[in-house]
Parts: C-alpha cells; sequence; structure tokens
C-alpha cells in the first residue's frame, strides 16, 4: 500500500468531498444507474469493507470521536468458532484507506457486533473525517411496506463495493425486529447497510433466506447500542417533511424515570427512559447527553437518583452540558383478563392499561418546559380461551411506544422553545400568570406548562396563552412579551 504524507491525505480527502457534495445530472444514456440510485455515493461513503484472513463483510459507521470510528456489522463476520477473528482490517471508501480494527461488543441473540477503527495515523481532524463520512442518514423501518423500493451496499469477496444498479424490494416483516427483502445475498455482503428510497440507513443485512436477504431493523441496532451505553451519531437529513429543525442544537438528558404504578417490574422505568431516548435521536437538532456520561457525573458529584426541577436539576444540567433534562414516572400499569361464555362462545379479552408523565426542565431558566400525563389502551383478543397464554402477554414496550407517539409533537414544541430561547440567551422575562378561579391549567404556545397560579420564564417575543378550566369559557390571548408583564384571567362559566 502506497503511504501518503498527512498534507497529501488531506487534498486527497478534500477531493473526494468535493466529489461526494456535487450533484450529477448525467443523462439517461450516460449512466446505467436507476434515478433512485443516482445519489447513492454518500451511503456508499457510510459503509465500509471488514475483512481479515478468515472472513469478509461490510460494516455501517455510526460514532466518529477524536481517535476512533465504531461501526455495526453482523456478529458473524468477527467472531468465528467461539472467538472473535485475527487480522481484522476496514476499508473506507470514502478515506481511501485500510486500518487494523478490533471487535468492542458482541451480542450473542441478535447477529450483531460492534468494532472500532483507530483513525490517528491518518492524520486528519475529527471535522474532516466527519465530512467525508455522512453520518445524517438516519431513516426508520417502521413504516416501510411491501414492494417500496430499497437500496443495499455491501462488497464483493474482489473488495469492490457492490450497489444493486436497480432499485430491490422491501418483502414482508420477517419478525419483530427484522425483516426481509429481494435478494440473494451475495458473498461479502453481511453487516453491509440496507437505505430507503432517500438513502437513508434502515437495516443491516445479516443473512440469506432465497430468494430473499434478510436485513436487522435499524430501530433494534440502535437500541442495544445505546444498552451498551455507546454514543451514536447517526441522525436524520435536517431538513424533514414533517419535523422542522430545531434553532440551535439542544442537549437532552433522558434521566430517572420511575414506577410509581405498584407492579413489580424493576425493569419498566429503564425501559421508559431507553425508549424516549430512541424517539429523540429522530429529532433534527437534538443532541443526546449518553446515560453512561449522567451517571458519571452524579456518582462524582454524590447527587441522589431522582432529580427534581429547580435548583438540583440545574446544577446537574451545567455540570453535564446540557440544555433540557427529560424525566417520567409510570404512573399505572394494569392488564385485566376478561371472560365471555354463553351463547355458544367462550371467548377472552386481554385489556392493557399504562398512563406516563412526563417532564422537559428548561437547564437555563431551571422552570418545566412542559408537564403532562399521557395513557393508552390496548386489548388483545382471543376467539377461544383455550387459545390465549396462561398469562397475559407482556406489553409494556409497545404500550410506551404508543405513549410517546401521543406526546411527540409537544415534546417538539417544547424542544424548539427552548432552542429559541438559546438563540436569544439572556432576554426570559418573569410573567407571574394568574386566574380567577384559581387551579386553571396554562397552556404557552400550544404547551401545557402548569396551573395557575405560576410563573413562566418567557422570551421577548409574542405568545399565544391559554387558560383553560373544567365549566369555565377559555380564555385565549396573544401577548408581546416585555419587561413588567404580568397576566391574570378572570374566567367565565360556560
Amino acid at each position: 500500500m502506497i503511504r501518503l504524507k498527512p498534507s497529501f491525505r488531506i487534498v486527497a480527502v478534500l477531493s473526494i468531498l468535493s466529489a461526494l457534495g456535487s450533484t450529477s445530472e448525467a443523462s439517461a444514456a450516460g449512466t446505467s444507474r436507476a434515478d433512485l440510485y443516482q445519489q447513492s455515493d454518500r451511503a456508499e461513503a457510510l459503509v465500509v469493507r471488514v475483512t481479515a484472513p478468515s472472513t469478509e463483510g461490510a460494516g455501517v459507521i455510526f460514532h466518529l470521536d477524536e481517535r476512533y470510528a465504531y461501526g455495526f456489522t453482523a456478529k458473524h463476520v468477527v467472531y468465528q468458532q467461539g472467538k472473535n477473528v485475527v487480522g481484522l482490517r476496514v476499508d473506507f471508501r470514502a478515506l481511501h484507506g485500510s486500518l487494523p480494527a478490533e471487535v468492542d461488543r458482541l451480542h450473542f441473540e441478535k447477529d450483531l457486533a460492534v468494532f472500532r477503527v483507530d483513525l490517528s495515523s491518518l492524520g486528519l481532524s475529527l471535522a474532516e473525517i466527519r465530512r467525508a463520512i455522512p453520518l445524517d442518514q438516519l431513516g426508520s423501518s417502521v413504516d416501510l411496506d411491501p414492494g417500496d423500493p430499497l437500496g443495499a451496499v455491501g462488497h464483493s469477496t474482489a473488495g469492490a463495493w457492490l450497489t444493486p444498479k436497480e432499485p430491490v424490494r422491501f418483502a414482508r416483516k420477517d419478525a419483530a425486529d427484522s425483516f426481509l427483502f429481494e435478494l440473494q445475498c451475495p458473498q461479502g455482503h453481511s453487516g453491509g447497510g440496507v437505505f430507503d428510497a432517500e438513502w437513508r440507513v434502515v437495516g443491516m443485512m445479516i443473512d440469506e433466506e432465497r430468494p430473499y436477504c434478510r436485513s436487522l431493523r435499524i430501530e433494534a441496532i440502535l437500541k442495544i447500542i445505546q444498552g451498551w451505553k455507546l454514543e451514536v451519531d447517526l441522525r436524520p437529513p435536517p431538513k424533514q417533511k414533517t419535523d422542522a429543525a430545531l434553532e440551535k442544537d439542544v442537549r437532552v438528558a433522558v434521566v430517572d424515570f420511575d414506577n410509581r404504578s405498584g407492579r413489580d417490574l424493576p425493569n419498566l422505568g429503564f425501559v421508559a427512559q431507553d425508549i424516549t431516548t430512541t424517539f429523540l435521536y429522530t429529532v433534527p437538532g437534538v443532541v443526546l447527553v449518553t446515560r453512561d456520561r449522567l451517571e458519571s457525573v452524579k456518582k462524582e458529584h454524590g447527587i441522589p437518583g431522582v432529580i427534581q426541577a429547580g435548583s438540583g436539576a440545574t446544577r446537574v444540567g451545567h455540570l453535564i452540558k446540557a440544555d433540557a433534562l427529560i424525566t417520567g414516572s409510570i404512573l399505572r400499569y394494569e392488564v385485566e383478563r376478561r371472560k365471555f361464555e354463553g351463547f355458544g362462545t367462550n371467548a377472552l379479552q386481554d385489556i392493557s392499561h399504562m398512563a406516563i408523565s412526563l417532564q422537559m426542565l428548561d437547564v437555563e431558566t431551571g422552570t418545566v418546559r412542559f408537564s403532562k400525563t399521557f395513557d393508552v389502551e390496548r386489548t388483545k383478543q382471543y376467539p377461544k380461551a383455550t387459545s390465549a397464554p396462561r398469562e397475559p402477554i407482556d406489553r409494556t414496550s409497545e404500550l410506551l411506544t404508543a405513549l410517546l407517539d401521543q406526546a411527540q409533537a409537544e415534546l417538539k414544541s417544547a424542544l424548539q422553545q427552548i432552542g429559541a430561547g438559546l438563540n436569544r440567551a439572556g432576554q426570559f422575562i418573569q410573567v407571574p400568570i394568574a386566574s380567577s378561579p384559581a387551579g386553571a391549567d396554562v397552556i404557552l404556545n400550544g404547551v401545557f406548562m402548569g396551573n395557575t397560579p405560576l410563573n413562566l420564564q418567557m422570551t421577548l417575543a409574542e405568545h399565544e396563552i391559554e387558560i383553560h378550566l373544567g365549566g369555565y369559557e377559555p380564555w385565549r390571548q396573544r401577548v408581546k412579551v416585555q419587561p413588567g408583564l404580568t397576566l391574570s384571567a378572570r374566567l367565565v362559566r360556560k
């Protein structure tokens, strides 16, 4: 291998970046790829070749720091005959380099492993490497339907990057954590990336099931990686159809979900915290503080487990350099089993009910930006009671996901307010809000903030205030916040 001086390597990388940033307008006669695949270069830059004397596969980069690149691949690529493969190397298409690598984590139930590569020998800065390896390509496999076009990037045994010239198609859901698509996975594709029509990563190829290829879903991959307390840089593209990017990146820590349901489910709070973290990965502009970092700071400074609004939250937030803290409580988790007998029927229903309280704390002001309770109910029908399991199926993850779906619009709104406040640091005004009668709900710009009387930290801008109390007409007013402002609503009975 020819070794270039650092200055020449930087020039080479910048040339590659320029090529990646340009958009080709070649006609159909000048290219053999379908239109869908003319922008696959960025996806190919995210995928790496993983080799050793005894193995051949691919991987997908998910995190970069000052020294290492971290990627995920199929476990069987890097772990064989009961031990890690020897002589592991990773080839970066975007960096034109082959570097030694080592296995960092293995998951023995899923075909998943994490490897890391020391990049220090390249002589490149982290910014230069981040420009070469685009990490803004996180997608979702949840909404894929049969026939949807997909892209797959792997490798041949000869070392070439392989991208199908025509779209492959989503076939069907295979299990909770995997799906099948129409591709006979050639050797070297294990661990390679699966991408949607907009070249956002939605899975990783793990094995063949002719005439299909099986892929592990990106959601399952990230959940496992988060459980290993590894940082993830993969993010959705900054411009999305449904989500407006925050005015400024907001550093968020998810902390201290506790279980107040009375049910003996010791991991329930942790699962809720984990699902909330997974949801936040899809919000453009959110930078997550890892759980490992949070716990380390709490232990170092002797901070108790539960963090409340006020000075305690402000102290923790400043220590971990977070702008917002999200916390919550499982208030209720019940499963009721109902039997229906008679008139020739012997049916059974399991009705699961869960309620959760969520809060978002603004570190800068020490105030609650968002606080609300959500609840959800799901019913599982068994036409014959004999077909039902002896005990109801555990549906906590499903229920928690449904609760976060309810909360996501208001969470995003609160995050946008915090992001806007960061751009106008020091321009907060404390506004006392009261009502007669007291105890009414206060809604600021569509986000529930608490009950009257209360003081709100508000930016110097126009805001929509609503005050609601059962049995009274809603009170609404658009106000321009300025020093000395107070609001008092006299509510009128319906």
